[in-house]
């Protein structure tokens, strides 16, 4: 009763993927954010909603 299933390895790949493109988007806001200020005048607690905004959804 033991068996293991083979298809436990694509659902590895397919988390690893989605987590790697979770990490990708917060990073990307976070590059992008000095120029979200400069460009729109943003607050220090404005670019602070919009990471928090950006990162929950």
């Amino acid at each position: 009763m033991n068996a293991v299933d083979p298809r436990r390895w694509q659902a590895l790949i397919v988390l690893a993927a989605a987590q790697f493109m979770v990490i990708m988007d917060t990073s990307i806001i976070g590059v992008a954010l000095p120029d979200m200020q400069r460009d729109l005048g943003f607050s220090l607690g404005g670019l602070q909603w919009v990471f928090a905004a950006c990162a929950s959804r």
